[in-house]
Formats: structure tokens, C-alpha cells, sequence
């Protein structure tokens, strides 16, 4: 039986820079390189990754008082990093020396080979790790490619690769002073590997990202945006709106890296504080501030998929079924005062409402289980019923007639949107 692939990345010396600066923690989206690469693997479907550290927990300047401080800094932002990885169910090792890391890996089981200084995107690793032979990943020459190990006349190393684990096993054959990733890299090349090649670092959604001490990591960030962004997305608000928001403001939302947190946080201030506006009939408040909370919880949620957070679909599930709750809650508070204007006839429609979009919800998620055709088309999304309402509220100050007038369109919308819904359902269910 074959392994596993595992993965190897290298976090020793032989990633400083030129100032003797470990780039390991390069911040990238508001966590550190390492870290970053950690998540792109397991990611990527890796589930054992061994981090290369050679000399990092030596003794060697031991005059040097300030480099045993800076090395002492790292270990400990180091282990702080492994410790909370695998809290998360991300199986780690460390090797410290060669003959540990020859004892490491089996001769017939695949290793991704990843340098301490580069940064691929998931899909590429992904793609990389579904070969079954020997691979290297290439990048054609050109100007945008130029930081990166030249192989030959035209291509560049990418600084990841799927190696033989036997290459590896004879690890302790090669000199210390020898780069040991290079090296691996270079009998790979010569065994007659085959090779994956892009045509640039950042290429549609992939990327390939060499760290180097003069690197902008707003850069890094902005094409981590780019790369993650959903294509699918038929939701305008979203698409058009808060998506150019985020994009504004992402190198300021990715200096820290608890900022998606905060944000979450934020968005169930907003919810709360839309059921206190419903409550006490302000209902322009209360429909402002549910807007601003898909606001922010689309931000807690690109941040997410830019970091890799593990738990980001669970958190996505829970913010939209608390914003919707939230809703239908606040719709029936601001109807209690709006009633004793316009008669109770209006919680029929506040029914009717809720009732019609669940149900359309279910029948465009049964579709996508099923991978069957999309009913998104048809779809009236939570963003859309908000927007709607918002001008009859504001109207509603002058009459509050205009608010029934609102729910009586959404009404009529909504149960539009469950027929076409429950029209496609049916003509998907018939071509099984």
C-alpha cells in the first residue's frame, strides 16, 4: 500500500535573508509565511507535514548575545505557531538533523518539497500533489519571475516540487554546507522528472509568491484577494458593492490576524442592534443595520478564505442563518407598531414572506447537493429583500402606508421566487 503524500518545508537557516532575517514569519494577510504554508497544504489535502529546522535550535553564537535573542524570539513565535496548528487537527513534526529527516519518509511514498521563502496558492499544490511521478513546478522566464532558482534557459523553479521519499532518505549523504532543498530539488531535475509549468508567478487564480526582504506584503495580500475571490458569486451587493469595499481597505483588514473575528463579532452587534431598533419602531435603523451586517460579515469571511481559517464554512452558516433570524424577528417587532396603523392583516405578509423564502432557499440548496443546474438565477437573495424594503421605510416616515406597500412587493417577490425555484428543482429532478 503507497503512503500518504506528506510535505516538507523548510523553516532552517538557509531561508534568512540578506540581513539575517529569518522569513519564516514574513507577514502574509496577517499571519506569518510559515504558518500561511501550513494551511496552503493541509489545504491542499496533505495531512502530515514535517518542518525542516536545522540549526534554529543550536547553540552556535554563544558570545553573540543578540543573535541568541533573536533565534530564542523565533523558537518561541515557532512553537507558539505549531501549537495552535495543531489544535486544529494538523498533524506537524519537526527534524532537526539529516539523519532524523532520512528516517522521515519512506522510499516509495511522494513528498512536496516546499521552500522556506515561497508561497503557492492551493490549487496549485493540489494539482501538483494529484501526479503520480516526480514533478517540479516551472515558471517560464520572463521579467515578473526573475527572484526565482534558474533551471535552465527558459524556466525558472518554482520552489515546489513532488519528490521520491527515497531521494529524500539520502538526505545524510549530502554535505552540511549544502542548501538541502536545492540540492533535493537539483537529483530530482537530473532523475528525469517531469515538469508542471506556468506561464507567471500570478496567473488568473493561481499564484506563486517569492518572499524576499523587499517584497510588499500589501502586495502579497491584494493577490491572495484577487486569487480567492468567488467567481460564482451571483449575489450584485455582494459582487458589486461590498466586495470593492473590502478591496479597499484589505491591506488595513489584513494587519492582524484576528481582524475576521472582530468582524463576526461586529456583525451580531449589528443583528442585536437591528432587533432593539425594531423594538423600539425605528424600523429605518433596523433594515440600515442588517445591511451593514452582511457588510461586515462578508469581510469576516474573504479575511477567512484568505487566511485558510479552518471553521470558515461553519462561521459563513452561522452568519447567515443569525442575519436571517434576526430578520424575520426584526420584521415582526417593527409590524406590532406598524399594525396599529394598518390593521394585523400585515403579519399574514410578514408570514408569507419568511415561509416563501425558506423554501425557495431549500429547493436552490436541494439543486446544488444534487450538483444539479443552479436556480441562483431565480434566486431573491437576503441582500435584495433588505434594499428593497429600505425606501419604503424611509417613506414610512411621512406614511407609514408605504411600509405595507413594501411587504405587500416583497410578498408578491417572494412567492414568485419560490415558483421559479420549485419550477427548476422539477426539471432538474426529471433529467436523472
Amino acid at each position: 500500500m503507497i503512503p500518504k503524500p506528506s510535505a516538507l518545508i523548510d523553516v532552517s537557516n538557509q531561508s534568512l535573508n540578506s540581513l539575517g532575517e529569518n522569513l519564516s514569519f514574513f507577514p502574509i494577510a496577517g499571519i506569518a509565511l510559515i504558518e500561511y504554508q501550513i494551511r496552503t497544504v493541509a489545504e491542499a489535502g496533505i495531512d502530515h507535514v514535517v518542518l525542516w529546522t536545522e540549526d534554529l535550535f543550536s547553540e552556535d553564537n554563544e558570545g553573540n548575545n543578540s543573535a541568541l535573542e533573536t533565534k530564542a524570539h523565533f523558537n518561541f513565535q515557532l512553537v507558539n505557531v505549531i501549537e495552535r496548528l495543531r489544535k486544529e487537527a494538523i498533524h506537524l513534526s519537526l527534524i532537526h538533523g539529516r539523519q532524523e529527516l532520512s528516517a522521515a519518509f519512506s522510499d516509495n511514498q511522494s513528498v512536496l518539497l516546499l521552500e522556506g521563502d515561497c508561497l503557492p496558492s492551493v490549487h496549485l499544490v493540489e494539482t501538483l500533489v494529484r501526479n503520480t511521478d516526480p514533478t517540479l513546478l516551472t515558471i517560464e522566464d520572463g521579467i515578473s519571475s526573475q527572484e526565482f532558482e534558474r533551471i535552465d534557459a527558459s524556466e525558472r523553479w518554482g520552489g515546489i516540487a513532488l519528490v521520491e521519499g527515497k531521494i529524500i532518505r539520502e538526505a545524510k549523504n549530502i554535505p552540511d554546507d549544502w542548501d538541502l532543498i536545492l540540492t533535493i530539488m537539483r537529483q530530482t531535475m537530473q532523475s528525469g522528472c517531469k515538469r508542471m509549468t506556468v506561464k507567471a508567478p500570478v496567473n488568473g487564480n493561481d499564484f506563486i509568491f517569492k518572499i524576499t526582504k523587499n517584497k510588499n506584503n500589501a502586495f502579497i495580500s491584494k493577490g491572495i484577494y484577487q486569487a480567492t475571490e468567488n467567481k460564482c458569486d451571483k449575489n450584485i451587493f455582494c459582487k458589486k458593492i461590498f466586495s470593492k469595499i473590502i478591496d479597499k481597505n484589505i491591506i488595513l483588514l489584513t494587519r492582524k490576524r484576528n481582524i475576521s473575528l472582530y468582524l463576526l463579532i461586529t456583525t451580531f452587534v449589528f443583528i442585536f442592534l437591528s432587533l432593539l431598533f425594531s423594538l423600539t419602531n425605528m424600523p429605518i435603523l433596523s433594515v440600515l443595520s442588517l445591511i451593514l451586517s452582511g457588510l461586515s460579515g462578508y469581510g469576516s469571511h474573504r479575511i477567512n478564505e484568505m487566511q485558510l481559517n479552518t471553521g470558515r464554512k461553519k462561521q459563513r452558516k452561522l452568519i447567515y442563518y443569525s442575519r436571517r433570524m434576526g430578520a424575520s424577528l426584526a420584521l415582526i417587532c417593527s409590524s406590532y407598531y406598524i399594525s396599529k396603523h394598518v390593521g394585523w392583516g400585515i403579519f399574514p405578509l410578514d408570514i408569507i414572506i419568511i415561509l416563501a423564502n425558506i423554501s425557495a432557499y431549500q429547493d436552490n440548496n436541494y439543486c446544488k447537493k444534487l450538483s444539479l443546474e443552479d436556480s441562483g438565477n431565480h434566486y431573491l437573495y437576503f441582500e435584495y429583500i433588505l434594499w428593497i424594503i429600505l425606501p419604503f421605510t424611509l417613506l414610512s416616515k411621512y406614511n407609514v402606508s408605504f411600509v405595507l406597500c413594501g411587504l405587500i412587493l416583497l410578498a408578491a417577490l417572494s412567492i414568485v421566487n419560490y415558483g421559479f425555484s420549485t419550477k427548476k428543482l422539477q426539471k432538474s429532478l426529471e433529467k436523472i
